[in-house]
């Protein structure tokens, strides 16, 4: 067991060792790619039926332009730029981003197991949030997306299942 403790509260990390499953049902061969984005948070294509699909981003986008909108209003008010206030409102926030993280990348994992994908392709560049030249506006909305824990998140979950 291990105590982390946040801004507001501690929270407990049950940690455990998994092995991992080779899954005989999945074939090596089939495999989906995955690009990363703003508004369309994942779009992917598979070769085993040749089709396209996406994972929408918006909600995520939504929910860090309320987050970012409501946060400049509460600096305005605190004095020291930090408040008990903040932190709770930032920690709904993250919650709300985890939890969608965790349901977008269940879905592609389960995606993956029903048509029998074995190889998992996912687009990512080094630096890419650090030396983006974007408008202030697009930057807000891309800085915002937490794609890291995306990919860990996926990366995880497949191994869980045996995909590589």
């Amino acid at each position: 067991i291990r105590i982390v403790p946040e801004a507001t509260c501690f929270k407990c990390e049950i940690v455990y060792e998994k092995e991992i499953v080779k899954n005989e049902n999945l074939k090596i061969e089939n495999k989906i790619s995955i690009d990363l984005g703003v508004n369309n948070l994942a779009t992917m294509y598979s070769n085993v039926d040749e089709k396209s699909f996406i994972v929408n981003g918006r909600p995520l986008k939504s929910i860090n332009q309320f987050y970012n909108k409501k946060l400049a209003k509460l600096h305005s008010f605190a004095e020291n730029k930090s408040s008990k206030r903040i932190k709770n409102f930032t920690k709904r926030r993250n919650n709300k981003v985890k939890d969608y993280v965790h349901k977008a990348s269940r879905w592609i994992i389960n995606y993956c197991k029903d048509h029998k994908i074995g190889h998992l392709i996912i687009g990512k560049n080094d630096g890419w949030k650090q030396k983006s030249k974007m408008s202030k506006k697009v930057n807000q909305h891309f800085i915002g997306i937490p794609f890291e824990m995306l990919i860990n998140q996926l990366i995880y979950k497949a191994e869980d299942v045996g995909i590589i």
